[in-house]
């Protein structure tokens, strides 16, 4: 169905009640294929806050989601240092929550 409505033209940056968009939503229940083809879309805008200031990349991070963390970092227009409305950025939450691989992904990306 998401394939369908990408092709259709849907608004892929569109927020719930929250502001969470689908990219942010498919980082704890979507199979890869699904979260390609988000990514592939044109107009996609990968750092998107919701209304906590949180983008796809620090939720992927929280939930330990290694492979879109890979898939995120691997997109030049990746903001790694936004922070949120708690001031944190997804670098703090991979550090509190003890995710040494997540961890180290993100110290080896071009963090400024």
């Amino acid at each position: 169905i998401v394939i369908k409505l990408l092709a259709l033209g849907a608004n892929v940056n569109a927020g719930d009640d929250i502001g969470q968009t689908p990219l942010h939503h498919v980082n704890v229940r979507t199979p890869q294929g699904i979260i390609s083809a988000l990514l592939n879309s044109k107009s996609i805008n990968i750092n998107k806050q919701d209304s906590s200031g949180k983008t796809p990349l620090m939720i992927a991070v929280r939930v330990k989601k290694k492979g879109m963390v890979t898939l995120l970092l691997a997109r030049d227009e990746i903001d790694t240092n936004a922070v949120d409305q708690r001031g944190m950025t997804a670098l703090i939450y991979a550090i509190e929550g003890n995710g040494p691989e997540i961890t180290c992904a993100l110290l080896a990306s071009d963090m400024d």
